[in-house]
């Protein structure tokens, strides 16, 4: 008998979101994960992601594509790359390490 609940979890290394995200969002100029999220080396950062974007996180995402907004929220990227069909809603850990 297992102690606890099992799930899925998707692991992925800053490098490659930095790589995804500059890809499919070139107005996001310059982004980098560790930056965004202030993260520390040899460290771990979970996303619960889906595509159902809140109204007020929609008018952020469009502030941030015409340049009103440099502050890239990294929950929101990810959801965001949901809702546009790039990833698929989840729970992602984001590895970082420099």
């Amino acid at each position: 008998m297992a102690f606890g609940e099992k799930k899925t979890v998707i692991e992925v290394d800053s490098n490659d979101v930095d790589i995804l995200v500059n890809r499919v969002y070139p107005f996001l100029k310059g982004y980098e994960f560790i930056p965004a999220q202030e993260a520390n080396n040899y460290s771990s950062y979970t996303f619960r992601v889906r595509a159902d974007i809140k109204p007020r996180d929609l008018d952020e995402w469009e502030k941030l594509k015409v340049g009103m907004s440099w502050v890239y929220q990294n929950h929101l990227i990810f959801d965001m790359l949901c809702k546009d069909g790039h990833i698929e809603p989840g729970e992602y850990v984001v590895k970082v390490s420099w």
